[in-house]
């Protein structure tokens, strides 16, 4: 029983020096990153890129007008907005070309039809894309068709990628509406693939490993992104927007990510059963389709975020001191990332929930995609085959 306590012991100390290794380099990370509405502006300059904004949209009738008239108000006045009608159901597409018959700076692109190994909304960017490159514009910025922008958003980002010499740039979007366990579930997620992707790496070429994309808001240089392959480089990868930020760091480009400081806003899934739900796509792909990396993480999960407070409650005595710190560690580092997006800290108290509830979403997906042999994706099937087969 006593060597059985040791390792009990051993352990929690080890759970929390990991823990405190990576969240204090993460929080090194964004507590050392420029303000992005600090970046410089010296006002309209001739040489101003040019910059194309692709919205790919299905089906998203009650989000898409507020998104694209968020992008016509953008100060920025070099500006397009390439809003792509993605075989929608719905009266989005009359919506797109009605806001495009109001404003110039508005230009619509419908698919009829999805080529054979291509996802939905992989084909709907490379069309987008595809038309910025045609109109020779400097810099894309993919985003999704549920996202409200500041005013002054590309003015900024603009500005900084410049400033910083990027050539891909990413911003960690606020969040809109939800309840409290919403916010802090998408904040603990948040703080997860911040860890997944140890941004604090993104500027060391060697390290080829850490990569980051965000789909909310994805600005590239065109010239990279052309020089990458594209999204024809994605045709059959469903987490694209992650992908691209992968095929940029293999190329040696520079890379970089930021808060938005809630320039940029979106409600990423509604609740925690929508957010469940809305990771089921996505759960292998994220591992690239491998089981035994699923099991490994599933288990460093368990271990990380759920295990100290079990250990917690169950040995209150000396040799649970290790779990306790591994506990503040994650309540502080979950808290920074909460207060990063202009949440409360105090989202961070209900952090087993959101541990428990991420390890069931994950394994709930993989199982789903194991069990249909594939994914429904924008009321499209896509088989497994064909997607291991598209993995970047």
């Amino acid at each position: 029983m006593e060597s059985f306590c040791v390792c009990v012991s051993l352990a929690g100390w080890i759970v929390a020096a990991a823990w405190l290794f990576f969240s204090m380099r993460l929080l090194l990370f964004l507590r050392s990153r420029p303000s992005l509405v600090s970046a410089r502006v010296e006002g309209r300059r001739a040489d101003d890129p040019h910059v194309c904004v692709v919205v790919p949209a299905r089906d998203e009738a009650g989000s898409v007008e507020a998104c694209i008239r968020s992008l016509i108000a953008q100060d920025y006045p070099k500006l397009r907005i390439i809003a792509v009608d993605d075989r929608s159901s719905d009266n989005t597409g009359e919506i797109i070309g009605q806001l495009a018959c109001e404003s110039s700076h508005v230009e619509m692109v419908t698919v009829s039809a999805l080529p054979q190994d291509w996802l939905g909304k992989n084909y709907a960017n490379h069309v987008g894309a595809s038309l910025a490159r045609s109109q020779d514009c400097d810099y894309i910025l993919f985003t999704d068709g549920d996202v409200l922008f500041d005013s002054r958003c590309v003015t900024l980002a603009v500005r900084y990628i410049q400033q910083q010499n990027l050539h891909q740039f990413c911003l960690l979007p606020g969040l809109m509406g939800g309840g409290l366990v919403e916010r802090g579930m998408v904040s603990y997620f948040t703080l997860c693939y911040l860890l997944k992707c140890q941004p604090w790496q993104l500027q060391k070429r060697a390290k080829s490993n850490s990569f980051i994309g965000v789909g909310a808001f994805n600005l590239v240089e065109r010239g990279a992104y052309d020089s990458v392959g594209g999204h024809e480089s994605l045709r059959l990868e469903v987490a694209d927007d992650y992908k691209l930020g992968k095929l940029f760091k293999r190329a040696g480009f520079s890379c970089g990510v930021a808060p938005s400081d809630d320039l940029v806003k979106i409600r990423w899934h509604k609740g925690l059963g929508g957010i469940v739900r809305g990771l089921e796509k996505n759960s292998f792909a994220g591992f690239d389709y491998s089981l035994l990396s699923v099991v490994m993480v599933i288990q460093a999960h368990l271990l990380g975020s759920i295990v100290p407070w079990i250990v917690v409650v169950a040995m209150m005595g000396i040799e649970s001191m290790g779990w306790v710190v591994a506990i503040g560690v994650q309540v502080v580092a979950l808290s920074w990332v909460c207060v990063t997006l202009r949440q409360s800290a105090a989202l961070a108290v209900a952090l087993p929930i959101y541990g428990a509830t991420l390890a069931w979403a994950i394994s709930r997906g993989v199982f789903l995609t194991w069990i249909r042999r594939g994914i429904y994706w924008r009321n499209t099937f896509y088989h497994l085959r064909d997607l291991k087969r598209g993995v970047v």
